[in-house]
């Protein structure tokens, strides 16, 4: 009977839209130069755009392809990609965001001798159309692999068995482990990220002001898109005050995280958030909202956390004391122990494991209907 060992090399292909600025997206990249590393794995990266992170790939070991199309919800990516699954035979296929994981679903039955593994990098999707059409595809898929503890229950309450679900950390890339640039000497409070109602922007900016009327010595630096940075923009413009910056996306957010004390992220729902990640490691004091996904990376106990209908008073009282409690260096060692499990090698071994294991779970039920 046809099985797989260790020794087996895999073809791994790995599917998403776009190499937009979310951390889907850079995590999709680190995942994919990770396992390209590895002397035991074929990497073929598939994508529809290309967009700013999209020079961080590896492509002397990461192969890539691009399916051309002016909409990613045009029906014929599915004839595209099945063509390209029949081309490069894939071990698996590795979907990554709604559109990829309905495309694969729809290239499933013309492309058959793959397994599938869908990526969850959230925990909540507001009732449209378009998430309850990737929701019955994901729930057809050999495995759903959440980063966080909070995602795995989203699927265990669509009614997913516990053997098709796994839950694999985020890639931290191991120059996070280490401050490139000295921390300013004067505090500095940022947010970089998706300017989204779900991020509670309106209410942060607002904390933000406030604070910065009563310490004016303290800066503030925000930087993002999204749909509310109009909004975000008008009402920086009105409190006149010139210690908060609206600044554009930061392609080199390290370095942008590196010139703050604070990073201040008080969303309603998350996956397992890159920016909480990077701003911990790098030893930045971070004011969060108390949500299971956030409670899972710094603890109950964590002493600047606030409640999600907080005020913007509340939230920016937190700040204030947040940015006169540097981390010490005992807490930061324990940090990089935490984190240690999301080395970029500790993540790919993880993920290889979980392939083989649907891998030969796939053939041996290909061998039974055989017989």
């Amino acid at each position: 009977m046809t099985h797989i060992t260790e020794n087996v090399r895999m073809r791994i292909m790995l599917l998403i839209p776009a190499f937009s600025g979310g951390g889907a997206e850079k995590q999709c990249i680190f995942l994919a130069n990770a396992l390209a590393e590895r002397d035991d794995a074929d990497v073929f990266l598939v994508h529809f755009h290309e967009g700013v992170n999209y020079s961080l790939i590896n492509r002397s070991i990461v192969k890539t392809f691009r399916l051309e199309t002016t909409s990613n919800y045009n029906p014929g990516l599915a004839l595209k990609l099945a063509k390209l699954i029949r081309l490069l035979r894939p071990d698996v296929v590795f979907s990554w965001l709604h559109a990829s994981d309905v495309f694969t679903w729809l290239a499933r039955p013309l492309s058959r001798g793959f397994s599938w593994a869908v990526a969850e990098r959230n925990s909540w999707y507001p009732k449209e159309l378009r998430y309850l059409i990737r929701e019955l595809a994901a729930l057809r898929s050999d495995v759903v692999i959440s980063n966080s503890a909070k995602g795995d229950v989203y699927w265990s309450k669509r009614g997913l068995p516990s053997g098709r679900r796994r839950v694999v950390d985020n890639i931290l890339p191991s120059c996070w482990f280490e401050r490139g640039l000295a921390a300013p000497t004067r505090a500095t409070v940022a947010y970089a990220g998706r300017m989204e109602e779900q991020k509670c922007i309106s209410r942060l900016i607002e904390a933000f002001i406030h604070l910065a009327q009563r310490r004016p010595e303290i800066s503030f630096r925000v930087a993002g898109e999204g749909s509310q940075r109009p909004k975000v923009q008008a009402s920086i413009e009105a409190s006149g005050l010139t210690n908060i910056t609206l600044e554009d996306f930061q392609k080199d957010v390290k370095s942008f995280f590196e010139a703050s004390t604070v990073f201040v992220n008080i969303s309603r729902h998350e996956g397992k958030p890159n920016t909480v990640i990077e701003n911990l490691a790098i030893g930045n004091r971070v004011v969060l909202s108390r949500i299971p996904e956030h409670i899972e990376l710094v603890g109950e106990n964590y002493p600047f956390l606030v409640d999600c209908d907080a005020g913007a008073e509340e939230v920016s009282a937190m700040i204030d004391r947040a940015a006169i409690t540097p981390v010490s260096t005992e807490e930061l060692r324990e940090i990089h122990e935490r984190f240690g499990p999301m080395r970029a090698a500790a993540v790919a071994n993880h993920y290889i494991s979980i392939f083989r294991q649907i891998r030969s779970l796939d053939i041996k039920a290909i061998a039974a209907g055989a017989k």
